[in-house]
């Protein structure tokens, strides 16, 4: 049994045993038993998003998981996209937006299907941008739509990280 299905099964019995005791609640008085058991409701409503969200974030995907499976996908290439941009860097944030907001634009219409943007690194001078498509045309085509440089386009065909040392 998980620790998600022993904090789950913990909270069962807690809930139960405030049934029990509320069954025997000296009380008469049913808007008391009614605030009782809105507390307790409360209670295990918070405990349960805790424990979802404590395991959601032990289950956190990294960036090269992500990729990994992006690279599994049938009929998709994944493909890094240098874009020499001087002064890239130094763009502000209303810039990116207003770039990234044009490339969507481009992309919605080339159909997410056809070509999805997943992520980007800003350095210096350029932009390192990374993108799932069913071959590279489709990538060069977007960049031309979108006036953007597109000086280098390299599929990749894995991704490693530290886990590939396999150093457990």
């Amino acid at each position: 049994m998980n620790q998600i299905s022993k904090d789950l099964n913990d909270l069962w019995k807690s809930f139960y045993r405030f049934v029990i005791n509320f069954r025997i609640i000296k009380t008469t008085n049913l808007l008391t038993k009614i605030q009782c058991v809105m507390k307790l409701l409360k209670s295990v409503l918070i405990m349960a998003i805790a424990i979802v969200n404590f395991n959601l974030m032990a289950q956190e995907a990294t960036v090269p998981d992500l990729l990994r499976n992006e690279l599994k996908a049938a009929d998709n290439h994944v493909y890094v996209i240098e874009r020499e941009l001087p002064g890239a860097g130094n763009l502000s944030a209303d810039e990116l937006e207003a770039i990234s907001q044009t490339s969507c634009g481009v992309l919605h219409k080339m159909g997410e299907e056809n070509i999805k943007w997943l992520h980007s690194y800003v350095t210096g001078d350029k932009i390192y941008c990374v993108y799932r498509a069913k071959n590279e045309d489709l990538v060069r085509e977007h960049a031309s739509k979108g006036g953007f440089p597109a000086n280098s386009v390299a599929e990749v065909k894995t991704v490693i990280d530290p886990s590939t040392a396999n150093l457990d």
